[in-house]
C-alpha cells in the first residue's frame, strides 16, 4: 500500500482462537454467549497490538464537518396525549432484534418503552399499555418461554382486552398457540414449525383495511429472515398484502371494533416510516386512558342509590305495590306452602300468552336466576356482551369462569347496534332489548340477523312490556338458537317476589333447566306469573306501556327545557342523560349527589360499562314527580 502512497494503519491476522459460533439465523446472540465477553477482550487486545489507534484517531479527526441534519424523532411523531404510557418491549436472550430508533420514536411520541425478558420475568412492568414483540429465537427458547406460564397468560389476557400489540418475526412466533411444539401465548390460533427452507426476501406491503399500524392504502417496505412457518386456523384479516399475497394477521381479538393486534414474519424500520411510530403510540394512548376509567361495579342495582326520605328515581319497578288483584291471588297460595312448587300450570300459562309450546318454556326466579342458569349450563369459547347493557349477564358469566368480551355502542349512534360490529368468532351474544339503562329498542330484523350456526343469542327483553305491542320482541315459532329472558317484576311491583321466565330453543331450554335448583321458583311467584299472563291483566299491561309512553314524552319534554337532552329514543322507562354540558368545571358526577341533596335518588351511570360518573338515568314516574324534578335541575343548573 505504501507503494501507491496509502499508509497502513495496522494488519490483523487470522486467529482460529477466536470464533463467533452460528446456528440457522445466522450468528449466535452475544446475549447467548457467556463468553462473548472475553472474545470481545480478546479482539480487543489483537486489534491494540496490531493496529495503531492514535493513527485512525488522527484520521478520523482531519475530516471536515458532516453537512447533513442529525436524526430527530421528535421531527416525525408527536405525543397524542399528556400522559406517559408504558410500553413494554420484549427483550433478553430471546428477543435480540429490534432497531434502536423504534424506542426514539415511542418515547418521541409520549411513551415510556420499558423492557422485559418473557423467559424470566412473570408479568409485564408495571402500567404497560402497550406491547411491542420484536425479532429474535423463540424456537431455540421455546422451553424457558413455555414454562413462564403466568406471563404467557398475562399477556394473553392483556391482548383479548384489548392491548395494542405489535409483533414481528419471533413476536410473531411467540404469540402463536405453540413453537416448536411447545406452548406459547396463544393469542393467534397459529401453530410455528420449524422446517428447512430459509425464507430471506425484502417486501413491499400495502394495508388492505384500517390496522393498528396503517390506513387502508398504506404503502411500506420491510424484510423477512426466518426459517419456520405457520399452520394458521384464524380467520383474521391479514397484516399486510405483499405482492397481492395476504401475509400475518390483523385481528381485534377483544371484539372493540377496531384492530389492535398486527403481528407477521416482517420486519420494520420505523424510522423509515415514522407514521407507523404515530399510530401506534395513539392507540397506546387512548388505551391507557381506558384502562384510568373507573372500574365498573357490575354488582351494582338502583336500589342501592335509594335512601328514606328520597323520591325514587333510580329503581325501574312501575308500581310501589302490587295490585289489589295481584295481592289477592299470592296471598291465596299461603294455603298450600305445604307442598312443593309445580312450574306446570305457570308453564302452559306463558307457552300459551306467547303463542309457543310448552318445551319452549322455562320459568325463573326473575330474570337473575336465568342470567345464573345460562352462565352454568353453557361453555362458550368467546361470549360477547353488547354494552351499555344490565350488568347482570357479564357478573353471572364472569363468576361462572367464563371471561366475556365487551362491544361498547357508542352515544354518537343513539347506542344502535349495527350487526357488523358483532365478529363472526363469538358463539354466545347478550344484548337487551330494549336496553337497560340506555332504553335503545333495537329492530327485531337487526338482532336476527346475529344468528349463526354454533352461536347462542340472548335476548333480554326485560323491559319489553313497556313497550306498545311489544314491538321488535324475538319470541316466535322459529327459535332455533335463540334465547328470550322476560321478567315480570318490573310492571307489576314484585322485585320482591322474583318472576321470571325464558321461552326459546328448546334444547338450550333444556340444559338451562338441568341446572336449576329444584324448586327454585316458589309457589307465590308461580301463581303471580299465572296472574299476570291473563287476557285482562295483559289489556292491563298493554295500557300501561302507553301511559308509561305518554309520561316518558313528558319527561323528556321537561329534561330538554332544562338543557339535559335525554340520549337516543329511549323506548322504556327510563331514560339515560349525560349531564357534561352542565357540569362546568364542577367533579364528574355532582349532579348525581347535588340532587339527593334536594331529595331525589337517580340511578348512577359509571357501573355500566361504556358511561362514566356524567351519566344518569332517571326512571319515569308521574307528570307531578316529573315536574319537581324539573324545577331541582333549573335550581342546580343556575348555580
Amino acid at each position: 500500500m505504501q507503494a501507491v502512497g496509502i499508509e497502513v494503519l495496522g494488519v490483523l491476522p487470522r486467529d482460529a482462537g477466536i470464533e463467533i459460533p452460528s446456528r440457522h439465523l445466522g450468528l449466535v446472540p452475544a446475549a447467548e454467549r457467556a463468553e462473548a465477553a472475553e472474545t470481545v477482550a480478546e479482539l480487543a487486545q489483537r486489534i491494540n497490538d496490531h493496529v495503531s489507534l492514535s493513527s485512525i484517531l488522527s484520521v478520523a479527526r482531519s475530516a471536515p464537518p458532516l453537512e447533513a441534519t442529525p436524526w430527530s424523532p421528535a421531527m416525525h411523531v408527536r405525543p397524542p396525549s399528556e400522559l406517559r404510557p408504558v410500553v413494554a418491549v420484549a427483550a433478553g436472550r430471546t428477543f435480540t432484534f429490534r432497531y434502536a430508533e423504534t424506542d426514539e420514536l415511542l418515547r418521541a411520541a409520549g411513551c415510556e418503552p420499558v423492557i422485559f425478558d418473557p423467559t424470566i420475568d412473570t408479568s409485564l412492568p408495571a402500567g404497560t399499555a402497550g406491547l411491542y414483540l420484536g425479532g429474535g429465537f423463540p424456537e431455540v427458547h421455546s422451553v424457558e418461554l413455555a414454562a413462564n406460564e403466568s406471563l404467557r397468560s398475562e399477556i394473553r389476557s392483556a391482548i383479548e382486552g384489548g392491548m395494542p400489540t405489535v409483533a414481528e418475526c419471533a413476536g410473531l412466533l411467540y404469540l402463536c398457540r405453540r413453537v416448536a411444539g411447545r406452548s406459547m401465548v396463544g393469542a393467534i390460533d397459529a401453530e410455528a414449525i420449524m422446517t428447512e427452507r430459509l425464507t430471506l426476501s425484502y417486501r413491499t406491503l400495502v394495508a388492505d383495511h384500517d390496522q393498528l399500524l396503517a390506513v387502508t392504502g398504506g404503502r411500506l417496505t420491510g424484510h423477512e429472515f426466518h426459517r419456520t412457518t405457520l399452520e394458521p386456523t384464524s380467520t383474521a384479516a391479514p397484516a399486510w398484502l405483499a405482492d397481492g399475497e395476504p401475509i400475518g394477521f390483523s385481528a381485534d381479538p377483544a371484539g372493540i371494533g377496531r384492530k389492535t393486534l398486527h403481528a407477521s414474519y416482517v420486519h420494520l424500520h420505523w424510522a423509515g416510516h415514522p407514521e407507523l411510530a404515530q399510530r401506534f403510540a395513539r392507540a397506546v394512548h387512548d388505551h391507557a386512558r381506558a384502562l384510568d376509567e373507573p372500574v365498573h361495579d357490575l354488582q351494582h342495582h338502583g336500589d342501592r342509590d335509594v335512601a328514606e326520605g328520597l323520591i325514587d328515581l333510580a329503581v325501574n319497578v312501575r308500581l310501589s305495590a302490587p295490585p289489589d288483584w295481584l295481592r289477592t291471588i299470592i296471598n291465596d297460595t299461603t294455603k298450600d306452602l305445604a307442598a312443593y312448587p309445580n312450574t306446570d300450570t305457570a308453564s302452559k300459562a306463558i307457552a300459551a300468552a306467547h303463542g309457543v309450546a310448552v318445551d319452549h318454556v322455562l320459568p325463573t326466579a326473575g330474570a337473575a336466576e336465568a342470567f345464573t342458569l345460562l352462565a352454568r349450563a353453557f361453555r362458550p369459547e368467546q361470549p360477547l356482551i353488547i354494552h351499555p347493557q344490565f350488568t347482570e349477564p357479564e357478573a353471572a358469566l364472569s363468576a361462572a369462569g367464563h371471561r366475556p368480551k365487551r362491544l361498547i355502542l357508542s352515544a354518537s349512534t343513539e347506542f344502535t347496534l349495527d350487526s357488523d360490529q358483532v365478529s363472526e368468532a363469538f358463539d354466545f351474544v347478550v344484548i337487551g332489548n330494549p336496553t337497560n339503562p340506555t332504553g335503545a329498542l333495537h329492530p327485531a330484523a337487526v338482532i336476527s340477523s346475529l344468528r349463526r350456526p354454533g352461536r347462542i343469542l340472548v335476548v333480554d327483553e326485560a323491559f319489553m312490556d313497556c313497550v306498545p305491542g311489544e314491538v321488535e320482541t324475538m319470541i316466535s315459532n322459529g327459535m332455533t338458537g335463540l334465547l328470550v329472558l322476560r321478567s315480570l317484576t318490573k310492571t307489576w311491583g314484585l322485585a320482591g317476589l322474583r318472576a321470571g321466565y325464558v321461552i326459546g330453543d328448546p334444547t338450550l331450554i333444556a340444559a338451562m333447566q338441568r341446572q336449576q335448583p329444584p324448586w327454585s321458583v316458589s309457589t307465590p311467584a308461580l301463581a303471580a306469573t299465572v296472574g299476570c299472563l291473563t287476557a285482562d291483566a295483559r289489556i292491563a299491561a298493554a295500557e300501561a306501556a302507553n301511559q308509561i309512553a305518554v309520561h316518558r314524552a313528558y319527561l323528556v319534554d321537561q329534561l330538554g327545557l332544562v338543557g339535559l337532552p335525554v340520549a337516543g329514543r329511549p323506548q322504556a322507562s327510563f331514560v339515560l342523560v349525560d349531564t357534561r354540558r352542565v357540569r362546568g368545571d364542577r367533579a364528574p358526577g355532582w349532579i348525581r349527589f347535588a340532587l339527593r341533596d334536594h331529595g331525589f335518588a337517580v340511578r348512577r351511570g359509571e357501573t355500566f360499562p361504556g358511561l362514566t360518573p356524567d351519566w344518569i338515568r332517571i326512571a319515569v314516574r308521574a307528570p307531578e314527580i316529573t315536574d319537581q324534578l324539573a324545577a331541582a335541575l333549573r335550581r342546580l343548573v343556575r348555580l
